[in-house]
């Protein structure tokens, strides 16, 4: 079995559990990482503040790369603004992106596709920097 097959299924809810806090807990279970992320209090929900916030804050927490790196940060495109944290992992010998999604809870979905679809594709990869 993956470490990532436990995620999946998880349920997403803005104020509890969302795409970061499945990163941060990925970050910590699997790369035995501490990551401290912002408060949900803190935390925008709409899409164009989200795409702001990760915009400021992601240099603060992890550097860009130019390929997946198995267990770290992917940002995702949402409705064209990236403004959604998805984890890379490679399973069955290809790239996936394990994300949290309202209506969903955490799903894992083939990069190969999500590239293909301008609206929902990856905007960077990323490593973390703890």
């Amino acid at each position: 079995m993956h470490w990532s097959e436990k995620y999946i299924g998880r349920n997403f809810d803005p104020l509890t559990y969302d795409c970061l806090d499945l990163a941060v807990d990925v970050a910590r279970d699997e790369l035995k990482l501490k990551i401290i992320s912002p408060e949900h209090a803190d935390r925008p929900i709409e899409n164009q503040e989200q795409g702001a916030a990760i915009n400021t804050m992601k240099h603060d927490f992890a550097i860009r790369v130019d390929d997946p790196i198995e267990g770290h940060p992917v940002i995702l495109y949402d409705r064209g603004v990236p403004s959604h944290i998805g984890v890379a992992t490679f399973v069955n010998g290809q790239w996936q992106c394990l994300h949290n999604l309202t209506g969903m809870g955490v799903v894992m979905e083939r990069m190969s596709r999500m590239r293909i679809d301008a609206h929902g594709g990856v905007e960077g990869f990323y490593k973390w920097l703890s």
